[in-house]
């Protein structure tokens, strides 16, 4: 690949709708950079933020959080082949002005080697994987991310979801749908839960065989075939639903 092509970089920064955009990548190559924060000294309106990923394929994806507020989110993309930009993947912004929220759509259009996505802690988010095909993934709730919206995982391959107990929470939870009535359900999933102080779970499944509980102190194990660690789910609620064929989880509280 020509080093001087690979070099190239563009910095684009609008701040037209109250978002700050920094788009830093090669135009033709294998990785990509994409960035966007909440402009600084400024009232953020939206009251959450959307992060939608499609069509990923023979994908290692990661996503976590990190302690910043003006993060919106952070995409380093490899590909396996050098590819331009615009027939590598689509990026569809939605403005707080036109939508009522920030948000941020990635469709690949190729087969990407990884996909390591970074998240704020300003907004919670509503997080969606969708029609994903062998994908080996990591999700992370940690450093402080702030509950409050859901997360969906449609995807076949492995996954692991870690939630541990340094998040942000008030009156609201988190409700996570992994594989649930879909045809793009992992293969293999592992949940590992540690809840903080004050965060009620629950816990289900609703594929044959059982899953594996490794550890559930603190919860009960329900007449209905679920998990939680009170009698009637009130909020603030993780409530996560698992749609796989094998599942090993680690509930404690």
């Amino acid at each position: 690949m020509n080093r001087k092509i690979a070099a190239l970089l563009v910095l684009v920064v609008v701040t037209t709708t109250g978002v700050v955009t920094v788009l830093t990548f090669n135009p033709y190559g294998t990785e990509f950079h994409l960035e966007e924060r909440f402009p600084s000294g400024s009232d953020i309106d939206t009251e959450y933020v959307y992060v939608s990923l499609d069509d990923l394929r023979d994908c290692n994806l990661t996503i976590s959080f990190v302690n910043d507020s003006s993060l919106i989110y952070s995409f380093d993309i490899q590909l396996y082949e050098p590819t331009f930009r615009s027939s590598a993947f689509g990026l569809i912004r939605k403005s707080y002005m036109t939508y009522g929220y920030v948000g941020v759509g990635l469709d690949a259009y190729v087969r990407m080697r990884s996909v390591n996505v970074v998240l704020g802690t300003a907004k919670p988010y509503s997080l969606g994987v969708w029609d994903g095909t062998n994908l080996n993934s990591t999700v992370t709730y940690s450093n402080s991310a702030v509950l409050g919206k859901d997360f969906t995982y449609r995807a076949t391959g492995r996954l692991t979801f870690f939630f541990f107990e340094n998040v942000t929470f008030t009156d609201a939870g988190l409700l996570v749908l992994i594989g649930i009535s879909s045809l793009y359900h992992p293969d293999v999933a592992n949940i590992y839960v540690d809840l903080p102080s004050g965060l009620n779970g629950v816990f289900g499944y609703d594929l044959d065989p059982d899953a594996y509980i490794m550890h559930d102190a603190g919860w009960y194990n329900r007449v209905d075939g679920t998990y939680s660690t009170t009698l009637d789910n009130p909020e603030p609620l993780l409530s996560i639903g698992v749609g796989s064929p094998a599942i090993a989880a680690y509930l404690y509280s």
